[in-house]
């Protein structure tokens, strides 16, 4: 892929997240960014329980995971932006900074498992699909 064909799938990219944020309540917004965040850092912890302890190499692809969410949403906080899409912008960097930060604090404690304190200890979000 090119530098212009990748440029013109992330700007693609970043107008329909840009029309999802328009479109849903901040709460909502926030919400699924933290169901995505449990099962992102639970499919790594899977991961590494069932292969090599020692390899936090699952956990460091979430971790990138968060850190591009956040280089999207500082560019897209410096864009001229209605006042709402602004104050949704903020609250998902806030909210993605904590989850960078505990992600970095798991791969430093060397948790391996979705049973480890280290990870049952924090908020964990579950979207259960059997309700709707």
């Amino acid at each position: 892929m090119n530098l212009v064909n990748f440029t013109l799938l992330i700007s693609s990219i970043l107008s329909v997240f840009l029309k999802w944020i328009e479109q849903y309540p901040s709460q909502l917004v926030i919400v699924a960014s933290q169901i995505i965040w449990t099962q992102s850092v639970e499919k790594a912890l899977s991961t590494i329980e069932q292969n090599d302890r020692n390899d936090s190499t699952p956990l460091d692809n979430s971790l990138k995971h968060c850190l591009r969410g956040l280089e999207i949403l500082a560019d897209t906080a410096l864009q001229d932006l209605p006042q709402s899409q602004r104050r949704k912008c903020e609250h998902l960097v806030t909210e993605i900074v904590h989850q960078r930060d505990l992600i970095r604090q798991l791969i430093k404690n060397k948790t391996s498992s979705v049973k480890d304190f280290e990870w049952l200890y924090q908020m964990n979000f579950y979207f259960n699909s059997s309700y709707y």
